[in-house]
Order: structure tokens, then sequence, then C-alpha cells
């Protein structure tokens, strides 16, 4: 009876696991604005992909691939050097752009200041050289992220929801009824003394 309200539960996790936008980023140089960036899309009630917030053990690359099939805008965060390493096959940044751009996901950059392409980029990612996208300088961050929400995002923020716990109460009714008909039933099984 305890495995119905594990059920519950365990969908309605699952339906909050779900995310619309990935950030895509490098991590010398680029992780403190995915940081950023992630806290102030999930302020706007975005669901966000951002591997450190959200992967787990086991297999991340397979989960990341994952991720990247199931969002609908793929956030690219270019900081200066970002792209130098995506020469390389094996390059983490590169599979993740060639994988979005297989998947014809809405891929924005998101250049920060003192970024510029390198001179040669493989043929799996050289189109994101002619994507428009947003241009952040420091001082004008939040200007950024409002530019990057009401222009570029595909996705929509999730509404405003009224406090309703109605699933959560309906696992709880549920874990609370067989409790009770346990009890009752050891209650009117049980030998008088």
């Amino acid at each position: 009876m305890f495995w119905l309200f594990l059920i519950c539960f365990e969908r309605n996790v699952s339906l909050l696991s779900n995310c619309d936008i990935f950030i895509s980023y490098r991590r010398d140089g680029g992780d403190m604005v995915a940081m950023n960036l992630y806290q102030a899309l999930k302020r706007r009630r975005y669901r966000v992909f951002y591997d450190i917030a959200v992967l787990r053990s086991g297999n991340f690359n397979e989960e990341l691939y994952q991720r990247i099939r199931s969002c609908r805008d793929f956030v690219l965060i270019l900081t200066p050097g970002s792209l130098d390493r995506c020469i390389y096959d094996d390059d983490w940044v590169r599979m993740e752009i060639a994988e979005a751009l297989s998947r014809k996901k809405n891929v924005i950059p998101f250049m920060i200041n003192g970024f510029e392409f390198p001179d040669y980029l493989p043929e799996d990612i050289a189109t994101i050289r002619y994507m428009n996208g947003v241009n952040i300088q420091p001082e004008t961050f939040n200007a950024g992220i409002t530019r990057l929400c009401s222009r570029f995002l595909i996705s929509k923020p999730l509404p405003k929801k009224k406090k309703s716990n109605t699933g959560f109460i309906l696992c709880l009714l549920v874990f609370a009824a067989s409790l009770l008909s346990l009890i009752l039933y050891v209650l009117l099984n049980s030998p008088i003394l």
C-alpha cells in the first residue's frame, strides 16, 4: 500500500524534471556565467537544464544527449576562447553543439564581452558563426537576460499557479486510507484479550 504513495510521489517529481532550455558552456571561463544565467531563468519560471544543478550519478554523456534532444532552446555561452578546443572531435562543447544543430534546436549564442569566433570551426558546428544571438557586457547582464527571454527563446515560462497541492494531497489520502485499512484489519483479526 505504501507503494501507491511512492508511485504518486515519483510521478509528480518526474513532471518537474523536464527542461525546455539547455545551457551549454565551457567550464573554463563560462561556469559563473552559466550559473548566473540558470538562476536568472529559474527566477523567471523557465524550466532549465544546467548540468551542475540537475545531473546526478550515472551515464552523464547519454543524459546530456537526452536533455539536448528533449529541450526546445539551446543557449550556448560563448566566453573568450570557449570554442578553441572545438577542433577536437571528442570536445564536449563541440559534441553538444553538433547534437543541438543536428536535432534542429533553437541554438542561441550568448556572447560574453571579449568573445570572438576562431578563424576555423569544424564543419559540423560552423553554422553557429552565422546565428543571431545576444551580446552581453558585464554591466548589462540583466538587460541581456530580458532580451534573451523576449526575443530569442521559443520556450515560455511556467505560468504562476495558485498554491495547489492536489496531487500531493491525493497521495496522502491514499496513504492514510491504506494505513487505516491496515490498522482496522489488525484490530478486527486479533484475538480479544
